[in-house]
């Protein structure tokens, strides 16, 4: 079996990560070279609904006030946000 290569993306937000995997992605598909891509925390369902809760966490807080036609102000003290259920 051959050994396979790790490549991995590093860099602040909107540094060009996406844009160089998906150059290099690319490559590999036009060389017929097998490769899998991921990202953290990972492409499972339930790694990419936590990848947009903490990425989106506003969004995301808004989408279950609708949902659970809640308001509960995610910007609130700690203390005042005690009173509140959450899921």
């Amino acid at each position: 079996m051959e050994k396979g290569k790790l490549i991995s993306f590093e860099g602040i937000d909107n540094s060009g990560k996406s844009t160089q995997v998906d150059k290099l992605k690319k490559y590999l598909e036009e060389n017929n070279i097998p490769f899998i891509a991921s990202i953290d925390p990972g492409t499972t369902t339930l790694g990419v609904s936590l990848r947009k809760i903490l990425k989106y966490p506003t969004e995301v807080h808004k989408l279950i006030n609708e949902r659970f036609n809640t308001n509960i102000d995610i910007n609130q003290p700690r203390s005042q946000k005690l009173n509140h259920y959450y899921l």
